[in-house]
């Protein structure tokens, strides 16, 4: 009877001892979800663009498309081609929108009666380029938006936005843009023609007109510094004041010659 008991406890210990560990399979990582910009720009665009930038410096690019699409902006059948701007996160391997900035063909609180006749085909403002920079040096992305409008003789009129990302929201940044903003004296006549990104600070260039011109004659720039932390801006006194010559040349035989000083008079 012991003999079997021992026999049947060691046997009990071999099979135990020969049982296979359960363990748990570690599966890696899907892949990143290759993002499709068929998926998400509708049939009827006539071009699109596909930007990559990090809005919040988390190593995890957004993808940004911007389109130009034949949109019915009253539902009634009244067309414009419009510019959109779309951001896309990859939430659980799944790209979704994450901010979407449509340029507005026409203000309809203006008090217009009839703000439809002034919707064009091709409307008068445009998004000329987009491109990614980093305001401020602060580690953190965001999109420049440079707009095409108002035709002026031979010259256009660029505004621009700033697309960013601040306290876990994207918006556009409080940018100052106005000539107001500049200290540029109510009888100044003229209009931004250019900006850039050099190295954190937004450089603009202005162009101003000589009298009877429709074209600038001078041009000159401003330096503006984001501050991130509180979201101020810091704009500097124009600088680099420059004779546009050709104009400058029929602003003189026009209206005799004038002494040019290589600054602005305000």
């Amino acid at each position: 009877m012991k003999k079997s008991f021992f026999a049947l406890l060691l046997t009990s210990i071999i099979l135990i001892g020969c049982q296979s560990i359960q363990t748990t399979q570690v599966k890696p990582d899907a892949p990143a979800k290759i993002f499709d910009r068929q998926a998400f720009v509708p049939a009827t665009a006539m071009s699109n663009s596909v930007y990559s930038l990090d809005l919040d410096s988390d190593g995890i690019e957004e993808k940004v498309i911007h389109y130009v699409n034949r949109d019915d902006i009253d539902g009634q059948g009244l067309f414009s081609k419009r510019d959109h701007i779309n951001i896309y996160q990859l939430r659980e391997n799944n790209w979704e929108i994450n901010y979407e900035y449509i340029f507005p063909v026409i203000n309809k609180d203006t008090g217009m009666r009839d703000w439809r006749s002034y919707v064009k085909e091709e409307p008068d403002t445009r998004i000329g380029s987009v491109s990614v920079i980093d305001v401020g040096n602060d580690g953190l992305q965001e999109l420049m938006i440079k707009n095409e409008s108002m035709p002026f003789g031979e010259w256009r009129f660029n505004s621009y936005e700033i697309i960013g990302k601040r306290n876990g929201e994207i918006l556009i940044l409080d940018l100052p843009t106005g000539p107001e903003k500049r200290d540029l004296p109510i009888s100044f006549y003229g209009r931004p023609l250019d900006v850039d990104c050099v190295n954190g600070n937004i450089v603009e260039k202005w162009g101003g007109t000589c009298e009877g011109g429709v074209n600038p004659c001078y041009t000159f720039e401003f330096d503006i510094s984001y501050e991130p932390t509180n979201g101020s801006w810091t704009i500097s006194k124009s600088k680099n004041v420059q004779k546009v010559e050709a104009e400058w040349k029929k602003y003189e035989e026009q209206y005799g010659e004038v002494k040019w000083t290589g600054e602005l008079s305000f």
